[in-house]
C-alpha cells in the first residue's frame, strides 16, 4: 500500500461518529463496494497526532493529482470519477441511507486537492469529512455528476477540401492552453467541455493561421480551412537546344513578394512554399525571353519547364578611313594597329583605305588608338575620319 499525502482535519467534521471510527467506516465501505475493487475511489484513511490523517490506496501505479493532469488528462479522469461514482451510487440503490452517505462523503474533495489518478482510477481523498466554512471547491464531485459534457470534433483542411494531417490545434479551455495533433486523415477531437463553457481553437500551417470560438451547448464540429501550398522546381533550358540554361539569373514576381534565384548547374531552381492557384512571373536578369513567363502553381504538377531565348547579339560597327591628307586619296593596305581600352587588333585597309572595328553587344569606345605603317608620297602626312554606326546582325 502505497501513501498518497498527509492532510489536517483540523477544521472538519467526521459526521458518521468518533473520529477514532473513521478505520472502521472505512471496512465498511471495502465490503460494501468490493465488486470490481470500487472500494478504491476512496483513499484509505490511516489517524495521526495533531489532527492529521495519512491517505493511502492499495492500487500500483504513479501517483498524480488532479490539477498536475493537463486538460486532456483532467478531462479523461473526470470521465473515469464520474464512471466510479455512478457505479457506486448504483450498487447503494436499494440502500437509501447509504446513497445519502456517499453524497456527503463526496462533499469536500476538490480537484485541485484531493482528487488524484492512480492505475488508470480516480482516488479520493479527505471523503466523509464536512467543512463547515468552506465555500470554494464545495461539491464539486456533485456538480460533475450533474454537468452535461460534450465533445468538439475538428477538422482540418485545404480549400480543395483535402485533408490536413499531423498539425498541432492549440486551444484554451479555463484559462489554461493545450494542443492536439490532427490525425492523417486531418481530424481531431475535444473532449469534456462542459455544457456553456467558451473554447477558442487555433492552428499555425504553411506560415497561414486560422482560429475560431465557440460556446459549446452541444456536440459540435470546427472545420479549419487552410490554403494548400507547395513547392515549385523549374528546370530552364536554352530555346532550340537541349542545353541547359546553367548560372542564369531571374527575378521571381508572386504577390506581394520578390525574390531573385539563380539556376544551378543543372538548370533548376526552386520555390518554396508557394499558394496553390497562385500565378507566377519570372523575368530574366538580361530581359531575355522566357516561355513561359508566367506560370500557375498547380497542385498536381511540381515541376515546370521553361525555355530561355537567347537574342542574337548587337552589333556596333565603327568605319575608319585612312588616306593621304594632301591627295585625299585612299591609303591601301595599311597596317593599322587599333587600339580600343586594354583590347588591341590589327586591321589592314581595304581597296577604299576603310577599316571596320565593331563589337558585340558593348559599344564601341570613342576613345580609339591609331598606329598606321603604310608607304606615303614625300611630303604627304597621313590623316583619317570616321563614321559610326549600329546594326543588328
Amino acid at each position: 500500500m502505497q501513501q498518497i499525502d498527509i492532510k489536517s482535519i483540523r477544521k472538519l467534521r467526521f459526521p458518521a461518529g468518533n473520529i477514532l471510527q473513521i478505520g472502521a467506516v472505512y471496512k465498511g465501505v471495502e465490503r460494501a463496494f468490493a465488486k470490481d475493487n470500487l472500494f478504491t475511489l476512496f483513499a484509505v484513511p490511516v489517524l495521526l497526532p495533531d489532527n492529521e490523517i495519512e491517505w493511502k490506496t492499495p492500487l500500483s501505479g504513479t501517483i498524480t493529482r488532479f490539477d498536475l493532469l493537463n486538460t486532456n488528462e483532467q478531462t479523461e479522469l473526470e470521465r473515469i470519477l464520474i464512471d466510479q461514482v455512478q457505479q457506486i451510487m448504483d450498487l447503494a440503490e436499494n440502500d437509501a441511507q447509504l446513497q445519502e452517505k456517499i453524497k456527503k462523503w463526496i462533499e469536500i474533495p476538490r480537484k485541485e486537492e484531493d482528487i488524484y489518478r492512480v492505475d488508470q482510477r480516480a482516488v479520493l481523498t479527505r471523503w466523509g469529512f464536512i467543512d463547515e466554512t468552506a465555500v470554494k471547491g464545495k461539491g464539486e464531485i456533485s456538480y460533475l455528476l450533474k454537468t452535461k459534457k460534450y465533445l468538439l470534433y475538428i477538422q482540418a483542411r485545404y480549400e480543395d477540401h483535402s485533408p490536413v494531417p499531423n498539425i498541432e490545434i492549440a486551444y484554451t479551455y479555463k484559462g489554461r492552453s493545450e494542443s492536439i495533433i490532427t490525425d492523417d486523415e486531418g481530424n481531431g477531437i475535444i473532449s469534456g467541455i462542459a455544457e456553456g463553457e467558451s473554447l477558442e481553437v487555433s492552428a499555425t500551417h504553411n506560415d497561414e493561421e486560422q482560429s475560431k470560438g465557440f460556446k459549446v451547448f452541444e456536440d459540435t464540429s470546427c472545420k479549419l480551412i487552410f490554403p494548400k501550398k507547395q513547392d515549385m522546381r523549374f528546370q530552364v533550358h536554352y530555346a532550340d537546344s537541349e542545353e541547359v540554361a546553367a548560372n542564369e539569373k531571374f527575378t521571381v514576381n508572386y504577390l506581394e513578394d520578390v525574390c531573385e534565384t539563380i539556376s544551378d548547374q543543372e538548370g533548376r531552381f526552386q520555390l518554396k512554399n508557394v499558394k496553390v492557384g497562385l500565378l507566377i512571373s519570372i523575368v530574366h536578369s538580361k530581359n531575355w525571353k522566357l516561355n513561359p513567363d508566367e506560370v500557375t502553381c498547380e497542385s498536381t504538377k511540381q515541376e515546370y519547364s521553361i525555355s530561355l531565348t537567347i537574342p542574337p547579339p548587337i552589333v556596333f560597327k565603327k568605319k575608319i578611313r585612312i588616306y593621304y591628307e594632301l591627295t585625299n586619296e585612299p591609303l591601301q593596305g595599311a597596317k593599322v594597329l587599333v587600339k580600343i581600352g586594354e583590347k588591341k587588333e590589327e586591321h589592314i585597309s581595304d581597296e577604299e583605305g576603310f577599316i571596320t572595328l565593331q563589337s558585340e553587344n558593348e559599344p564601341l569606345s570613342e576613345n580609339i588608338l591609331l598606329d598606321i605603317k603604310a608607304k606615303k608620297p614625300s611630303g604627304g602626312r597621313i590623316s583619317f575620319f570616321h563614321q559610326f554606326f549600329r546594326k543588328k546582325k
